[in-house]
């Protein structure tokens, strides 16, 4: 969209077009990298989009699928840009929660109807979502509920150790960026990074420093495509800076 890529320190994303004097949270980048998508306060939470075409990028709008304009603040992208999470306080049949996770699939018209993914996945507050290459669903808790032979299994915490509310795990699941209140946090709420061992457990979290986090409140990240680049919000404004830090900060014989 025209920005300067930034370096080891955290700036304010596409000032004036995607970061304004509104509230703004939950950027994301779709694979394809054509189109971007963010979450704006119109008296509600209102899904954006920004789509590149021959002449360039568009101005945001609300995104529409299906003919209904998007009202939530939380989503996210499957690696292969098919499949579309969202939240909604919608009712879904055997739920045991009030805030249920829906899908939408790609279609030759843009996205589906929003469906509500039912028992197991709704047997828990889904919150958050991130999902893997494989399937995989990873939440606020954090939990995670595996897709296997077509089938979601029970939610799992990941570790009784490790929690975290916004999120974003890694395409193959090397690894996961959070945001948490610590009290030995920069600020409010800061970012942080955790690692999958080779036995398949989880480092403990590692703070993203100060080049990301201050004394405000950090949260919602998520990774460009490419995974160059690392996206959040800060008190409700986009920030990004280089993910190199996610490397950095990775113990070795991991």
């Amino acid at each position: 969209i025209g920005q300067t890529p930034p370096g080891d320190t955290a700036v304010v994303f596409a000032p004036g077009i995607v970061t304004t004097k509104k509230n703004e949270s939950n950027f994301i980048v779709a694979p394809d990298g054509k189109t971007v998508y963010f979450s704006r306060d119109h008296k509600r939470m209102m899904v954006m989009e920004l789509k590149k075409d021959g002449s360039g990028w568009t101005s945001p709008r609300v995104a529409v699928f299906s003919g209904v304009p998007m009202n939530t603040c939380e989503f996210d992208i499957s690696p292969d840009g098919q499949t579309f999470f969202s939240n909604f306080r919608k009712h879904v049949r055997g739920s045991r929660v009030a805030l249920n996770l829906f899908v939408s699939k790609r279609t030759d018209n843009g996205w589906s109807k929003p469906k509500g993914l039912g028992p197991p996945v709704s047997d828990q507050t889904m919150h958050a979502a991130s999902v893997s290459r494989n399937g995989t669903l990873y939440a606020s808790g954090i939990i995670k509920v595996e897709l296997k032979n077509g089938k979601y299994q029970k939610a799992k915490k990941i570790s009784p150790r490790i929690k975290g509310h916004h999120l974003e795990v890694d395409p193959d699941e090397r690894f996961i960026i959070f945001d948490a209140r610590k009290k030995s946090g920069l600020g409010r709420s800061d970012l942080y990074v955790i690692y999958r061992k080779k036995d398949n457990t989880w480092t403990l979290p590692q703070n993203l420093g100060k080049g990301i986090n201050s004394s405000k409140s950090e949260g919602s990240p998520s990774l460009s495509p490419d995974g160059k680049y690392l996206f959040f919000q800060r008190n409700f404004n986009i920030y990004w800076v280089s993910a190199s830090i996610i490397d950095k900060l990775k113990p070795k014989g991991i």
